[in-house]
């Protein structure tokens, strides 16, 4: 597809073809190919790598370039280039009566064509933008990429600091991002004609079909009374199988959804009934595997926003601790959703800790039923409130944030600290928090980001970033290595310094402890079990225990990401207790930094430079030094 992409773009009127090789079938091509080949890929250099000194020097690298903004106008027949200002950029900066270049530096170049630029703009476009790069003299490999107003993609927008949301009828929810709002009803019926959004939305229709829903129990289908529709447990594993019409004939969705604390046993059932069902259905049943916090969005809608996640369970918890076959008189419920497409309740601890400024709980005990509505709820939110709510005689009490009385914290155990950080009291938000994983697992440092995130998206092993705009949380896993630890904070000064929205370069960066996470960073996760990783401990319990010197969320300051904040803090040794293998090492010595342990004097004799000048160079760099020494 892009060689194809090439070729349309660059070849003009010239016939092109396009020749595939695969490797070790070069000797099969035809000589004038294989000659033409060889010139710009010589088969014989394939294995050589070439010297450090032919890649340049790294202080040229474009770290930090400065986006800028151009305006390509047409001028009496004649197409000019000239630049409007240096980022952040702003929507506002562009006109659809023109066509633009953006030079994000050595991540390439877009040009975006407004609906109102000429026709000879519009045809120009990517010319100009290849001109553009001769004239700057920049790398002949620099890509570039053509949009056209009202088609932008995700990356482009995001280097704007204020591109404005799409209008339509309510705004988009997701169930890790802060912004909420309401939607109209979904026709489904376009999703027949319209396959692509069908593939998007996952929705196969609105919900509305049949559905039949059974409960894994004793390696077997227990089927489920039709009050009890919506209703599951976290520790129990189900299968529904939904049917809708089709303008030809009936479909069928086969769903297993497993909870998150159910038994590999259940698991296991639920995935072999699955198969035995659409085997039942003649192989025509689609089936689709959910996890418990990950519903998509038409499983959701089958329950028509009741759909209520339960603590415990029936099946996997017979013989444990925990036996239940129902939440009894007194429990909490925390309500995420807008409309019935996305919205559930998910059962929490019954404390003033579990409430969470962005979202709405419903509190049932035996003297009276609460609906407690965060700031940044939206009234649609406190609708299927209700809606949950209705299924006891009793009115509810609506309490609002802020307006608390004291009936309402004792039945909460006490009023305490919750997650009620200032984006969280925002309905809407331009800034969604985003998630990013980073790990050394494959040999070589990766960072990539986690969409639509929950709780179980925090991997053990590996240093997580979060981005809450504001500020942004480094979050060390217990199975995290030192190498991964000491990147993150680099990189997480890197990612705010080379936004290209205008983030503040003083934006706070926190270091966060597994199983010590503060509600200013749970709360962006919607629901957070305490059982995973606290052993049901709330903050303030663990706070406790915490002995002196081991905090739970420290300041990252500027002096740390570079490196020289822990070299006069750590005791020294000689070359000659360094130079030996991490398990002869002196105790306390970090096998992977060994030279912060060098006196100034052993390290300016050894490597030629301060440590702090040492700690500018590339990684790369750092460890061809240590390895020169042995101290690697």
């Amino acid at each position: 597809m892009h060689a194809s992409s090439l070729r349309d773009e660059r070849a003009g009127k010239m016939k092109t073809n396009i020749i595939i090789v695969e490797d070790g079938t070069e000797d099969k091509m035809d000589p004038d190919e294989l000659k033409m080949f060889s010139q710009h890929l010589p088969l014989n250099e394939r294995n050589e790598i070439q010297s450090k000194e032919a890649g340049g020097s790294d202080d040229k690298m474009d770290r930090k370039h400065v986006i800028k903004l151009y305006v390509c106008s047409e001028d009496e027949g004649t197409l000019k280039v000239s630049e409007v200002k240096s980022g952040p950029l702003s929507r506002k900066d562009m006109n659809s009566g023109d066509s633009y270049i953006i030079d994000n530096g050595s991540q390439g170049l877009w040009t975006w064509i407004g609906k109102g630029s000429s026709k000879k703009e519009r045809s120009e476009a990517m010319r100009n933008a290849i001109g553009f790069i001769n004239k700057k003299g920049l790398d002949p490999n620099t890509s570039v990429t053509r949009v056209v107003e009202g088609g932008e993609p995700t990356d482009f927008k995001c280097l704007f600091r204020d591109w404005p949301q799409p209008k339509v009828e309510g705004k988009v929810y997701s169930r890790n991002r802060v912004a909420k709002t309401i939607q109209t009803k979904f026709d489904a019926t376009t999703l027949h004609e319209n396959r692509q959004l069908a593939a998007e939305t996952q929705m196969f229709d609105d919900g509305s079909g049949r559905a039949e829903v059974w409960r894994v129990e004793n390696f077997d289908l227990v089927p489920q009374e039709k009050h009890h529709m919506g209703k599951f447990f976290g520790g129990d594993c189900y299968v529904i199988q939904y049917s809708y019409p089709h303008p030809d004939n009936k479909n069928h969705v086969i769903y297993y959804w497993q909870g998150a604390k159910s038994t590999t046993d259940e698991r296991g059932t639920s995935a072999l009934k699955a198969v035995e069902l659409d085997d039942a259905l003649g192989g025509a049943a689609v089936q689709v595997r959910v996890v418990q916090g990950k519903e998509p969005v038409h499983f959701m809608a089958i329950f028509d926003g009741k759909m209520i996640i339960f603590e415990g369970g029936k099946a996997g918890w017979e013989n444990g601790e925990k036996s239940t076959n129902g939440p009894g008189d007194t429990y909490m419920l925390q309500v995420r959703g807008t409309n019935p497409l996305n919205t559930k309740a998910v059962q929490v601890d019954l404390d003033a800790e579990s409430l969470n400024s962005n979202d709405v709980f419903v509190i049932f005990s035996k003297k009276a039923i609460y609906i407690w509505s965060g700031k940044g709820s939206t009234g649609d939110e406190r609708e299927m409130a209700k809606r949950i709510a209705s299924a006891s005689p009793r009115n509810p009490t609506m309490v609002f944030e802020g307006q608390e009385k004291e009936d309402f914290w004792t039945c909460l155990g006490g009023k305490k600290p919750y997650s009620s950080d200032k984006r969280l009291q925002e309905p809407d938000s331009g800034h969604p928090a985003r998630l990013f994983q980073l790990s050394n697992a494959a040999g070589k440092f990766t960072c990539d980001e986690i969409p639509d995130f929950a709780q179980p998206d925090l991997v053990e092993d590996d240093v997580m970033i979060l981005d809450v705009w504001d500020s942004v949380y480094i979050w060390i896993g217990s199975g995290a290595n030192q190498q991964e630890k000491k990147e993150a904070a680099r990189l997480a000064q890197e990612y705010i310094d080379t936004d290209p929205a205008g983030r503040d370069p003083d934006t706070p960066m926190y270091m966060v402890k597994q199983g010590l996470e503060p509600p200013t960073f749970t709360g962006f996760f919607g629901m957070w079990d305490r059982d995973m990783w606290s052993k049901g401990q709330s903050y303030q319990e663990l706070m406790q225990h915490l002995g002196d010197g081991n905090e739970a969320l420290t300041l990252v300051k500027a002096s740390d990401v570079n490196g020289d904040f822990s070299y006069d803090s750590v005791p020294k040794y000689p070359l000659e207790q360094l130079a030996v293998s991490a398990e002869e090492l002196p105790s306390g010595v970090d096998p992977s930094c060994k030279e912060i342990h060098l006196s100034p004097e052993d390290f300016d004799r050894l490597f030629k430079m301060k440590y702090q000048d040492f700690v500018t160079k590339p990684q790369w760099k750092q460890q061809e030094l240590k390895k020169k020494f042995g101290i690697f």
